[in-house]
């Protein structure tokens, strides 16, 4: 059986920074962590991974990708992988990068 990966996230994850984390197994963020999917704005949506309806569900995916609105890590989605918070002194140095 294959070890589970874990992905820590400090401050922004935006558009091309979601498409590093959503492989992972277990994502770690700290409080200030920011999620958001902006490029609708740039009008060249679709250039992308697009897996945000498994990750974080249907509702919470197109909220991101209609608005492109900056989610705060303590407004975790309920659906798809869990995304814990953690201050960043509590942030184990083997999951740092």
């Amino acid at each position: 059986m294959p070890k589970p990966t874990m992905a820590s996230v400090q401050g922004k994850a935006i558009a091309g920074g979601l498409m590093l984390i959503w492989p992972f197994d277990l994502i770690i963020a700290s409080k200030d962590a920011q999620f958001s999917d902006p490029v609708v704005a740039f009008g060249v949506n679709g250039h992308e991974y697009f897996v945000h309806a498994w990750e974080v569900g249907h509702r919470k995916a197109k909220d991101m990708l209609f608005t492109g609105i900056v989610h705060q890590s303590t407004v975790a989605p309920e659906g798809g992988k869990k995304i814990r918070d953690q201050a960043k002194a509590e942030t184990p140095s083997s999951e740092r990068a």
